[in-house]
């Protein structure tokens, strides 16, 4: 028969997957890229941009 000389380490075994499912995703904001001439560049691209669009 098997004995375990922690159990307390066989239950923190198990907190990866609890921290995994428990805890929400971190989210990071990042600064967007500002064009000072994007109205030139969307001409160029022969496209029309509108509100909260997002060009590729």
């Amino acid at each position: 028969m098997y004995q375990f000389d922690f159990p307390w380490l066989f239950a923190l075994l198990q907190a990866p997957l609890l921290v995994w499912f428990l805890l929400p995703a971190h989210r990071e904001a990042s600064a967007s890229v500002r064009l000072p001439f994007f109205d030139q560049v969307a001409q160029a691209a022969g496209i029309r941009p509108t509100s909260g669009a997002v060009v590729t």
